[in-house]
């Protein structure tokens, strides 16, 4: 297990992925919202990949799921994109 990923800490990362039902970048050192994971968290886990999708119950964001790539950078399919989703849809079912 990796480190917490905190709200105050990736606060762009959070807000994406409250309004978004997927962040899939393809390259996340490069995008705004995943940018500030690299030194925290990407870096000292070797993640050159990124992939989350929001769980929520009653409408509201509650956590999220991630998916990470250590073998580089990964241009994410839709059908994986859709997949996590999917997976993130059971869990928010499974919560209620």
């Amino acid at each position: 297990p990796g480190p917490d990923l905190l709200e105050k800490d990736v606060a762009l990362f959070f807000q994406t992925i409250k309004k978004e039902p997927i962040l899939a970048p393809a390259d996340p050192r490069g995008h705004n919202a995943t940018v500030n994971l690299v030194s925290s968290y990407m870096e000292p886990f070797h993640i050159q990949g990124i992939m989350a999708a929001a769980v929520r119950l009653g409408g509201n964001h509650v956590g999220m799921l991630m998916v990470e790539r250590t073998d580089g950078p990964h241009p994410w399919a839709l059908d994986e994109q859709n997949f996590l989703v999917a997976v993130a849809d059971v869990v928010s079912l499974a919560l209620e």
